[in-house]
């Protein structure tokens, strides 16, 4: 199971182009530069007069973004010191610049970021060099207390995107306030870290302080040998060679050694990524693994450093389709990010993506529908924004960092734990659609629902209530990414006007969710602890939607039926099927079946054979010789 690398990104939405008091992402500047992986903690080492730097962030000052409100504002960053921080000296504060437009700028110290200054640094107004630091020295000693500390800075500035911030997430890494709104905590947020940065003397650190944190997840076949990577962090004197650990699997434990081919480097935040063996169980099921610290080195460490992770074993593989949807509209002016983000990924990775587009963002958007699951309930706080297998939250262009058809090929790594075919087909009215799915659970004790949706290609209009607001047309079609081609919104772009005409799909028209967001598709029988290897049938029929102008746009060749596989533990989805209308998706087998493999036969469980295929679990025998269980509902 691919680990959750990648915290959640919540991409606010301006109400006008430059107006709304929300943070925002400097919209003007390339996506990508440094991935999410690649930010690693800064490297602080004792150097002259036994002084550190410390900071969240490590990379070069060039690859630093910008954030903002689109307008001038007196905005506070801050961030709170970690625990190992406690006892040093902190002799200076240095502030990243990333505009020349700063006033009024002070440094300081709190233990609590509404409390009084325990530290105030007022620092001269002068010639801001964007993409470097300004020291704001202290002028007595000041001791870090063993307590919580947030170490920050304001100013005013009159640029639209003034706040510098690197790639990366980091718990406790940006807190920030605007004007005389409340403190938020934007760490996690996908608006990168803070790159403030102390100097530090006098931090007495021990000869080892490690934890273990994000085992990875992993989902296997019985009786495979795997590695799973697992994070070392370090903040002792002494770099880190190798480590002793018990690894106990399923209640049964080993003890082993890991040797780092590059040591982690003593100093503080320093960290590395371990490889630990093992062997998964012999049956199909969920079971816990858990990797305990012994020795550092060779040498016992007497500190308690351990970690869990759930790992799931599987009968086989089976296809993967990532499920992104997003919630978006015609009046967003961002919303063309999205509109490009999802036209890349269904251009590029059509089998492994399914996408849907819930129009909500403003009722006067033709392609609204209001029966959806809640926005809310996927995370989404504004447009646009995406949620991915209802897993993560990012924004459905830049992703996690990288972009988002990166996460889609990493979310697409996981084994799916079921494997699920549809079928749909009209009415005789073409009023609704009758969907079939069928599922087969891959690992014992899987709870499952199942969610229906009709998503609509090739919507188009020439009213005005078609026209896409564009935000994108304020900046030059040469600072936005062409691949994917975002620069074709920008000005002198072909579509760098405020407001364009454009050709829709993936749009959500109908679901199994009423507009309060509760899926009305009935429960199928036994899917609460599903029995690996059996196959479960699920049937709803979607309604088309009856608006007029959402009615007459639709093509009756390019609607889809979209099967989601949620699971009941945890809310994600499993696996997802995308089908046209019509059309029908191979039948759940071996990969290697051949195409004219049939049902020859179907039996009780007592052996009787069937005219047809009886309520309950059913014995169905195919051209191939292979059985397999099937419930009809």
């Amino acid at each position: 199971m691919m680990k959750r690398l990648f915290s959640a990104i919540v991409a606010l939405t301006f109400v006008t182009a430059l107006s709304a008091q929300m943070i925002q992402k400097n919209p003007a500047e390339k996506f990508g530069q440094q991935s999410v992986e690649s930010a690693q903690k800064t490297p602080m080492l004792a150097g002259e007069d036994n002084i550190v730097y410390w900071s969240y962030f490590n990379g070069s000052a060039s690859s630093w973004n910008s954030i903002g409100i689109g307008q001038a504002a007196t905005l506070s960053v801050a961030v709170k010191l970690p625990d190992v921080l406690a006892g040093g000296t902190l002799k200076s504060i240095n502030i990243p610049i990333k505009s020349s437009s700063m006033t009024e700028v002070t440094a300081w110290v709190r233990t609590n970021l509404d409390g009084e200054n325990l530290v105030l640094v007022n620092v001269p107004s002068n010639s801001f060099v964007p993409g470097s630091y300004v020291k704001a020295p202290l002028t007595e000693d000041f001791t870090i207390p063993a307590t919580d500390v947030y170490v920050g800075y304001t100013f005013t500035s009159t640029a639209q995107f003034p706040v510098a911030v690197g790639a990366g997430s980091q718990p406790n890494s940006l807190f920030l306030k605007i004007n005389d709104d409340g403190w938020g905590d934007y760490s996690n947020q996908g608006f990168g870290i803070s790159p403030l940065q102390l100097s530090i003397a006098n931090l007495n650190l021990s000869e080892y302080n490690v934890k273990l944190r994000d085992l990875e997840s992993l989902i296997l076949s019985p009786n495979k040998p795997f590695k799973a990577r697992l994070t070392v962090d370090s903040n002792g004197k002494n770099a880190i060679k190798t480590i002793d650990y018990t690894i106990e699997i399923d209640g049964k434990k080993e003890q082993k050694q890991f040797t780092f081919k590059t040591p982690i480097p003593a100093g503080l935040n320093q960290s590395g990524i371990a490889e630990v063996e093992g062997t998964s169980p012999s049956d199909h099921k969920y079971y816990t693994v858990k990797v305990t610290l012994d020795k550092v080195n060779g040498q016992n460490y007497d500190k308690t450093a351990s970690v869990s992770a759930e790992f799931i074993n599987i009968l086989r593989n089976a296809p993967r389709r990532t499920v992104v949807e997003e919630y978006t509209g015609t009046g967003c002016g961002w919303c063309t990010r999205g509109w490009v983000g999802m036209e890349f990924m269904k251009e590029h990775y059509q089998d492994q993506f399914v996408g849907i587009a819930f129009h909500q963002y403003n009722n006067n958007d033709p392609m609204y529908v209001a029966n959806y699951f809640s926005r809310t309930s996927l995370g989404l706080d504004g447009a646009p924004s995406c949620s991915m297998n209802r897993k993560m939250v990012m924004d459905p262009f830049e992703g996690s960092g990288a972009g988002i058809w990166q996460d889609l090929l990493l979310m697409n790594e996981e084994p799916p734990l079921v494997d699920v075919s549809a079928t749909g087909v009209w009415n005789d009215t073409k009023t609704a659609v009758d969907v079939t799915a069928n599922i087969e659970p891959l690992t014992d004790g899987l709870g499952f629902t199942v969610a229906y949706v009709l998503t609509a290609d090739q919507l188009s209009g020439t009213t005005a209530e078609w026209r896409q607001s564009n935000y994108y047309y304020q900046y030059s079609s040469s600072s936005l990414p062409t691949n994917p081609d975002l620069a074709q919104f920008g000005s002198g772009g072909k579509n760098g006007q405020s407001s364009v005409y454009l050709t829709f799909n993936d749009v959500m028209i109908g679901s199994s969710y009423n507009s309060m967001g509760r899926n009305l598709a009935p429960v199928i029988d036994g899917s609460t602890n599903a029995v690996a290897g059996t196959v479960y049938e699920g049937k709803y029929s979607v309604k088309m939607p009856t608006k007029t102008v959402l009615k007459n746009a639709i093509k009756i060749d390019q609607v889809f039926a979209n099967v989601l596989i949620i699971s009941n533990k945890t809310g994600e989805i499993l696996n997802a099927v995308r089908v046209k209308v019509g059309e029908d998706t191979n039948a759940i087998d071996d990969a290697n079946v051949a195409e004219d493999v049939h049902e020859v036969a179907c039996y009780s469980l007592d052996g009787r054979r069937l005219e047809a295929p009886q309520k309950g679990v059913n014995i169905v025998k195919f051209s191939n010789g292979k059985t397999m269980k099937k419930v009809k509902k």
